[in-house]
């Protein structure tokens, strides 16, 4: 994994305005740590953006409930991707630099606290937070340039949750996109088989930033240069370019054009030749400047043609003709015109005589995979009071986006034999593995899949470095065409059947034992937690709907022999009263309760208790209208008898079941004898 000297590698391609810096350090040292590494003074740093509120609103409307509701939990976040772009075979990892500069620059100005307040949502003691906010905690990434696979973490970050929570979105939007370009690039110079390519988007990218940093990772992925000019100011990187359509026009003929722009650039001389007919006029016109120049004695180097349109791979080769009868072999002939990785295969499959390549809008686009598909999601929880993080882990129907839980980091296993990656292990923080022993890995969702390392035979690398502690950056990003440099070693650590664009091999991402093993014991019991809660919420339900139904017909003759009671005597209507009035309250969260549970629904847990007992005036109202002129004791005594009747038959049938069954049979029969021994208290001291 070594890095090698920037070698000059435009000699071949067309007009370069500015050479990369060069460092003379010679020294073959091992990535990724990006240590000692130093800087260009021209390498500029992210644009003076202040990008705090670069942000999903409802990250901080969560902030402000964890602030409302404070749990000082430090979490880890993981962020990472579930399919590599392009349908390939790997991805690379991009934008890291930029991401550390958004977390050293993570403040809220006097700006942006007036506009959230302006907002009305967000209460004064938490934008005093925010004014005074800074990023404490941890992060861990995969150092740019390195080739990386489907679910295992990029980016791992260790903080409070107020500011995990916060940095989710810049993150994603930081590292999805570079990481994206960067992966279309190295998949655009792989086609190329060691041409060099110009990336020349800038015009149709999706806005300037995509374009500047769009620019710096299609570098990143191995472009030679590209046409923006401030990213070649920002960050070093060469700047290419030749000339327009609209220059030849401006002249009275193409000839002169040619002519013109040779005398001002005759170092740097590629001729754009198809404004009016590549082999008639635009070719013939090109070689009569060459041998102009040739016979002027002015060295020809750094020239040749371009072709932007027709069928390139004959009108190559023709020209390619015209130029080596002329003397002039050894020209570039350089194509652009809408290229693409799939496209620059064909023409070299057609033995194309193109040597380099300008490629632009589906390049700085990602035209047919234009998202990364990069997330961020909760893999583990520590409480303040407790020193080790507890897993968590999201469910769901499809098995690609259940998460893989727990503190983690990544280890890549090399063949000692070929360097190339055997597999990638995400495994939990704190273990450690001996590559002098033989490892066994399995695929985490075909465990069958298992395959034997024989110790001696393999290499370690963790893949995960440390770039933030306690807030602070402790990684110094090396420069672009550094990147690029290593970018093309990763690459080269993979097989030739992974990098191919139809049905690529897959490199396998395992789990250790030890993280599968706490997986599956978390799927286990979330899934039972989730088969108990889909048994219980129609039960629970059932209990509510039906005892809320049994409790109003209860209801209804209890408050008929109350007001019938109090017609014939108060002194006995009043102790009647306070009893039913006492024995209500556990009658209504004998309702509410299994309601609320069911449902989630206070509301209506309210409504069903309210309704059975807007039974008892119902009751005396019907009472006092239809049996007053019938009541005897004999009717007290079959009333009386029929609300302990229907009291005991709920009690029996359905809230002592119920009871049982969501929770422990002694406690059940416990609080019923207890129950029963209050109501005779109550009797005797109401009598």
């Amino acid at each position: 994994m070594r890095v090698y000297a920037v070698k000059k590698i435009l000699q071949s391609t067309p007009l370069c305005y500015n050479k990369p810096y060069n460092k003379k350090s010679g020294n073959n040292r091992v990535f990724p740590s990006g240590h000692n590494i130093r800087r260009h003074p021209k390498e500029n740093a992210m644009r003076a953006n202040n990008l705090t509120l670069l942000t999903d609103l409802y990250e901080l409307t969560m902030m402000q409930g964890y602030f409302k509701n404070p749990t000082n939990q430090t979490v880890v976040f993981d962020m990472f991707y579930r399919n590599n772009p392009c349908d390939g075979g790997f991805a690379m990892c991009a934008g890291l630099e930029q991401m550390i500069e958004y977390i050293e620059n993570l403040r809220f100005s006097e700006e942006d606290i007036t506009y959230l307040r302006s907002l009305g949502i967000f209460e004064d003691d938490f934008l005093e937070y925010l004014s005074n906010f800074r990023f404490t905690g941890d992060i861990y990434a995969i150092p740019e340039g390195t080739v990386i696979f489907p679910r295992e973490p990029m980016v791992k970050v260790i903080a409070p949750i107020m500011e995990a929570q916060l940095v989710e979105t810049a993150i994603l939007n930081i590292m999805n996109h570079q990481s994206l370009i960067a992966t279309k690039a190295a998949r655009v110079c792989h086609a190329a088989k060691g041409d060099p390519i110009m990336e020349f988007g800038l015009r149709r990218a999706q806005g300037p930033d995509a374009g500047i940093f769009g620019a710096r990772a299609a570098v990143i992925g191995g472009c030679a240069g590209t046409s923006n000019v401030l990213t070649g100011q920002m960050f070093n990187v060469p700047v290419l370019g030749t000339h327009a359509h609209s220059w030849i026009m401006s002249f009275p003929d193409e000839y002169t054009a040619f002519k013109t722009y040779a005398r001002l650039y005759p170092n740097s001389c590629t001729l754009l030749v198809d404004t009016y007919d590549v082999l008639k006029s635009g070719v013939p016109n090109a070689i009569r400047v060459f041998e102009e120049m040739r016979e002027e004695g002015i060295q020809l180097k750094n020239y040749g043609i371009r072709i932007d349109s027709g069928d390139l791979a004959y009108l190559s080769k023709k020209a390619y003709k015209m130029l080596a009868a002329a003397g002039f072999d050894d020209a570039t002939i350089s194509a652009s015109s809408d290229l693409d990785e799939y496209l620059i295969e064909s023409l070299k499959a057609q033995d194309a005589k193109i040597n380099s390549w300008g490629v632009g809008t589906k390049l700085i686009t990602a035209d047919n995979n234009p998202a990364f598909g990069g997330v961020y999601k909760l893999a583990a929880v520590k409480d303040a009071d407790s020193d080790a993080f507890q897993p968590k882990i999201k469910l769901s129907e499809n098995t690609e986006k259940v998460t893989n839980p727990g503190n983690k980091t990544v280890y890549r296993i090399y063949s000692k034999k070929t360097g190339k990656i055997k597999a990638d292990l995400i495994c939990l923080a704190d273990e450690k593995f001996d590559p002098e022993e033989t490892m066994v890995i399995f695929d985490p969702v075909d465990t069958w899949k298992k395959t034997k390392v024989l110790g001696g035979t393999y290499e370690l690398r963790e893949l995960l470095v440390p770039v933030i502690k306690d807030g602070k950056s402790v990684y110094k990003s090396p420069s672009v065409m550094e990147l690029r440099d290593y970018c093309k070693q990763e690459q080269n650590t993979l097989w030739d059947e992974s990098r191919r664009f139809v049905n690529p091999q897959k490199v396998y991402v395992d789990l250790s034992q030890s993280l599968y093993d706490m997986k599956k014991a978390l799927l286990e019991e979330m899934s039972e937690k989730a088969k108990i809660q889909l048994d219980v919420k129609p039960k629970l339900l059932r209990v509510g709907m039906v005892t809320a139904l049994v409790l109003a017909i209860h209801n209804f003759p209890e408050g008929m022999v109350t007001f019938l009671a109090a017609l014939k005597d108060v002194n006995i209507a009043i102790p009647i009263a306070i009893a039913i009035a006492i024995h209500n309250i556990p009658e209504g969260i004998s309702i509410s309760v299994p309601v609320f549970y069911a449902t989630g629904n206070r509301k209506k847990a309210f409504w069903f208790s309210f309704l059975s007992g807007l039974a008892e005036p119902v009751g005396a109202v019907i009472g006092y209208l239809v049996l007053a002129p019938f009541l005897d004791d004999n009717v007290f005594g079959i009333i009386f008898g029929m609300i302990a009747g229907i009291m005991v038959f709920i009690s029996l049938d359905e809230l002592l079941p119920a009871a049982e069954e969501y929770g422990k049979h002694h406690h059940a029969i416990y609080g019923l004898v207890v129950g029963m021994a209050v109501m005779a208290l109550s009797l005797l001291m109401l009598g």
